[in-house]
């Protein structure tokens, strides 16, 4: 088979190709150019990462369990909403449309230097946990830094502080 050139972009190109398969110009038989067969580099090979077979059955979505945040510099206490899969701690703030599901502004939480999305509640593994939001004042478990986006589990009785407030977590 002859082997041409493709006037917009000079790749090669089979004779009798309606398209340049590089520019996908529409290729005219007198305009293509015959040339000696050229060496066409192909490239490696990469393979297809293999996919996780589709499950038709839908994984259970873990709520939150229930349980409490007592702020510790009012004595005060939020409930954790039972009814979502996570909470965000953060704070209100309608200029920024930031909304979080536990709003710690009324706890002090602006002049504590909670972020306005600090931090959240999940569910790992039947485990209430504590992800960091990449908060610039950091979040804290029992007075230990915990890494961002890195699920920590929390126990009752544990001392919660996001930025310089401090929360005491119940279980229950």
């Amino acid at each position: 088979m002859e082997t041409g050139i493709c006037p917009a972009c000079k790749c090669p190109v089979q004779s009798g190709w309606a398209y340049c398969d590089n520019c996908w110009i529409q290729l005219q038989p007198a305009i293509v150019e015959l040339s000696p067969p050229a060496r066409i580099n192909t490239p490696a090979y990469i393979p297809t990462p293999r996919l996780a077979p589709y499950s038709a059955v839908e994984q259970p979505v873990v709520n939150l369990s229930a349980g409490r945040l007592v702020i510790q510099n009012d004595n005060s206490f939020i409930p954790i909403p039972q009814d979502i899969p996570e909470a965000v701690l953060g704070r209100q703030d309608a200029a920024s449309n930031s909304y979080p599901e536990i709003d710690l502004d009324p706890h002090g939480g602006h002049a504590a230097g909670v972020g306005r999305q600090h931090a959240r509640l999940v569910m790992e593994g039947g485990q209430l946990c504590l992800v960091d939001l990449n908060s610039v004042n950091g979040s804290y478990i029992n007075r230990k830094k915990i890494t961002t986006d890195q699920p920590v589990p929390i126990q009752d009785g544990d001392e919660i502080r996001l930025g310089r407030l401090k929360m005491i977590y119940h279980a229950g």
